[in-house]
Parts: structure tokens; sequence; C-alpha cells
């Protein structure tokens, strides 16, 4: 038995108990048509030329199918599942473009638990598994989860213009073999994390290039996806916690107050193009993070909270590291091990830095900045420069946050 196998049979263990069904659904399967189930149907909604379909699977009804998908139709197709949706062969439900789907039951695919082209608009609330993916979706898909997403591949595959809103769970749950695979792939877009994302094997989110894999180093350089922006308050754990392809200029955004863990000891893996991490009250960094490329800024907005005391490297280029809550008169004692700083100041935080070029402490009345002379022994302390903190990109970069947020 395979992992796909053994991850649908374990999928449809719970069914055994629904007892037995007593209709299926209607009316008849055509163009334009509102279908509605309310009992069994064992041989799916399939016709893969059909549009403008609308589909309710009620509570207690199941659509199923053992030879094809159980859902298989074309554009602009809206359901809305209250039962149980499944397919032992291929996906629960597989559309093209514009599929609206909400979720309140169960969706089970032995290949995708749904597969969907450009526009897909997904809430849900209840259970999707795939054996391969959990969802996939093109450009300009949005995804809002209060329930759980599983897949053995990607849990969640979406294209450009990405938008996921999680509250639930979404989780790879790969259990070995040659291709590990993330909980979310996608090539640019926005996510938004108030829950769980994790991948047992792979990264939880990996932000992709979309580069073709013979590209030269010029041609990924110029390449505009991946960027991303991450908002999290939960959990997004795996063997790195955020990544991206290593062949992109692309920016990224990363708004943390829970944690963002990775097992292998990479928590973030930025790679190329101007990144910013902002690490809120509340933010526990699990693990080593590094910015790559590009004139990078990492913001300490800790109010004194705790940090696991990992390396933020700052990569190659023009790098600054700004402490909203600490005066550079707080820090209680520094030291160097190789080319690693050493920071601990008198609440007792400490971190651990590398490759940043300027350092900005908030004052009173403005923003102190140092570059790294500052903190080389050999070399009198420098007076710093004072700048407003208008005037300064990293402090700026926390007024457009709370804007954007506003």
């Amino acid at each position: 038995m395979n992992i796909k196998t053994l991850a649908l049979s374990c999928a449809i263990l719970p069914l055994s108990g629904l007892g037995a069904w007593a209709a299926n659904c209607t009316p008849a399967l055509s163009a334009g048509a509102t279908i509605t189930c309310t009992g069994s149907t064992l041989d799916g909604l399939v016709s893969g030329s059909l549009d403008d379909v609308t589909i309710t699977v009620e509570t207690g009804a199941l659509l199923s199918n053992t030879a094809d998908h159980a859902i298989k139709l074309d554009d602009r197709i809206t359901v809305t599942n209250s039962g149980v949706i499944t397919s032992s062969a291929k996906d629960g439900i597989n559309t093209d473009k514009d599929l609206h789907l909400v979720n309140r039951g169960a969706i089970i695919g032995a290949d995708e638990g749904v597969q969907a082209d450009d526009r897909l608009l997904l809430d849900n609330y209840g259970t999707i598994i795939g054996a391969d993916e959990g969802v996939e979706g093109g450009d300009d898909s949005a995804i809002y989860n209060e329930g759980t997403i599983t897949g053995v591949d990607d849990a969640v595959q979406l294209a450009t213009g990405a938008y996921i809103e999680n509250h639930g769970t979404i989780a790879n749950v790969y259990a070995g073999g040659t291709d590990p695979q993330d909980a979310i792939d996608l090539d640019d877009g926005e996510i938004f994390n108030l829950g769980t994302i994790t991948s047992t094997y792979d990264a939880a989110i990996d932000f992709d290039a979309n580069v073709a894999n013979d590209a030269t180093p010029a041609e990924a350089a110029g390449d505009a996806f991946g960027q991303g922006y991450v908002y999290n308050t939960g959990t997004i754990a795996g063997k790195q916690g955020v990544t991206t392809d290593h062949r992109a200029n692309s920016e990224q955004y990363i708004e943390t107050y829970g944690l963002i863990s990775g097992w292998d000891g990479t928590a973030l893996d930025l790679y190329g193009g101007e990144d910013t991490v902002y690490l809120g009250v509340g933010s526990v960094i699990d693990g080593a993070s590094f910015f790559g490329t590009g004139d990078d800024y990492l913001i300490f907005d800790l109010s004194g909270a705790a940090l696991t005391t990992d390396l933020f490297d700052g990569g190659d280029d023009f790098d600054t590291v700004s402490f909203t809550d600490y005066l550079f008169a707080d820090i209680a004692s520094f030291s160097w091990t190789n080319d690693v700083l050493e920071l601990v100041f008198n609440t007792g935080f400490t971190t651990y830095l590398s490759s940043w070029e300027r350092y900005a402490f908030a004052t009173d009345t403005g923003v102190d900045v140092y570059d790294v002379s500052a903190f080389l022994p050999a070399v009198p302390v420098p007076a710093p420069f004072v700048m407003l903190g208008s005037a300064l990109g990293a402090f700026g970069l926390i007024r457009r946050r709370r804007a954007r947020r506003a």
C-alpha cells in the first residue's frame, strides 16, 4: 500500500458509520442547473464541459465516485457542501475557473481534495483531505479557513495573487519518501495566520519564484513573483517556517506575534529581495533567520518580550536592525564570536546578529543610529547622529505597517 492509498483509506474510515442512503441529486445535471443532493449518489456529478452549475450537498448526503472525480465540471461552478463529497479514484472536486466553494462537511480525494483554476474562492469550515494536494487553485484565488485542510503533497497550492486567511489548521501530513512538500505553496500573495500552518517534512510556507528551472540568474533576478506578506499570531512550523525560491529577487514582509519554527534549524530563509521582518510582542523565532541579498530590515518591537536566541543573518548589501523599545544605553553587554554579535539588554533580552550594517535605537526625541563600529571594542563608541523617525526607513516601515492594517 502506497502513501496516497494509506492516506485515503484513513480518511474514508470515519464514513463507515454514516448508515444507509435513500435518494440522489436532483434535477439532472445540465448547464446552468441548480442541483440539490439529499441522499446517496455513487457515480458523482461528472461532465467536464458544463458551466454555471450550482450544487448543494445537504447534511447527511453522500456524493461519491469510485471511478472518476466526485464532481467534475467546467467554469463558474458554485458548491455548498454540508455532507460528504469523496472520490476513491481522482479528485473530490475538479473544475476549471471561478469555483466558489463553501464547505461545512467533508471533501476527500484520492488525488486532490479540491482542484480548480484561477479565481478559486473557498470558505472552509469543515474538512478537506487530499492524498495529493489538499486544495489546488490558480491565479487570484482566495481561501478563508476555520476548519482543516490537509495534503500528503502540498496542503494548499496557489499561484499568483493569492490570499489566505487561516483560523484553523493547514497541514502537510507527508509521511516519508522522495518528494517532500509544503503546507502552503504559492507564487506570491498574502497570508494571515491566526491558527496553525505546519509541515511534517518541508516548509510551512514556500513562496516560489515561478521561473523556469533552466532560467539564467539574470532572468530569475528580474522575476516579480514570490513577493509575499505574512501576518502571524498563531503557529507556523515546518522544516523551515517560511522560505522563498533562491532564484528570485522577491520581497517579503513578515509580521509576527506568534511562533515561527524550523525544525532543521532555519525558521526564515528569505534569499534575495529587500525583506522586512517585524517582531512584535509574543513573537518567538525558533531557528536561524537568513535574509540573503538586498537591503533588508529587522525590527524588534518587543517591549521587553523574550525570543528564542537564534541567529539573525542580514546577508549581503546594506541591512538595518531597529530596536523600537530600547535605547543604546539599555545594552548591558555585547561580545563577538567570529562574525556574530551578541547583544544583551538590561531586561535580559538577548539576540544574535550577523552582517547588519546599521543599528537603530529609539529615543524620546528621535532615533539614534550607529554603524557596526559602535560594537567594536578597539574603536571608541561614536556619538550617534540623530534622525527623526520619519527620516529612517525602518521606522517608516512601522508606520506603513500600521497604516496598512488600519
